[in-house]
């Protein structure tokens, strides 16, 4: 067999597994529109954050186009019969590509409102039957978030002596793992005691 053959050969193979890989994805992308495939992801996401928060974890269903544009109408985390962390329009965009680097880049990740209240102390909740990977520091420090809204940061007084809500801010820009990066944050309080008080913040880091 002449090397054009060959190479005509290994060129409709590549081709051929390129369809079929596309075809999976395709099926596996449509599989998680389905109601059924976003109970479950919502269950297991609601599994992972109260193993996380040690807290009972409610999450509403999950909305939006699945994996890489997630909507959560609502989040909760209650302990001890507290509810001490609530979430309302929770939205989280990324980029597939970023896999390739070896990293997971957030476009954006939004919430409208976060309440935060204190949690009881000394209580524990059951775990779940799969814990919170022990390495997940190494895995989150693997994420980059480009941009950050958070439109309603609401802090019970318990927290810091008096009820403040936040408007939050926050971007981090790099163009490729050699440079270093910028990040920056816009803090606002929109009301409270301190309403009209406004921070502004600004960093570079690099990788070591």
């Amino acid at each position: 067999m002449s090397r054009r053959r060959v190479a005509g050969v290994i060129v409709r193979r590549a081709l051929i597994g390129i369809v079929f890989i596309a075809i999976i994805g395709a099926i596996f992308f449509a599989v998680l529109q389905t109601v059924p495939a976003r109970n479950h992801l919502a269950r297991k996401v609601a599994e992972m954050l109260s193993s996380a928060l040690n807290s009972e974890v409610t999450v509403s269903a999950i909305d939006g186009a699945v994996p890489f544009n997630v909507r959560i109408a609502h989040l909760s985390a209650e302990r001890a019969g507290v509810t001490w962390l609530e979430v309302d329009a929770f939205s989280l965009r990324w980029s597939p590509a970023s896999l390739l680097t070896g990293r997971l880049s957030i476009r954006e990740l939004y919430a409208g409102t976060v309440t935060v209240r204190p949690p009881p102390e000394h209580s524990r909740v059951a775990q779940p039957a799969h814990p919170f990977p022990p390495d997940m520091a190494a895995r989150m420090s693997r994420i980059t978030v480009q941009k950050l809204d958070i439109g309603r940061l609401e802090l019970d007084r318990q927290l810091l002596g008096n009820a403040i809500v936040l408007q939050v801010t926050a971007r981090m820009k790099r163009r490729s793992r050699k440079e270093s990066g910028s990040a920056s944050a816009h803090i606002e309080t929109i009301d409270g005691t301190d309403a009209g008080l406004i921070i502004n913040a600004e960093a570079s880091y690099a990788e070591p």
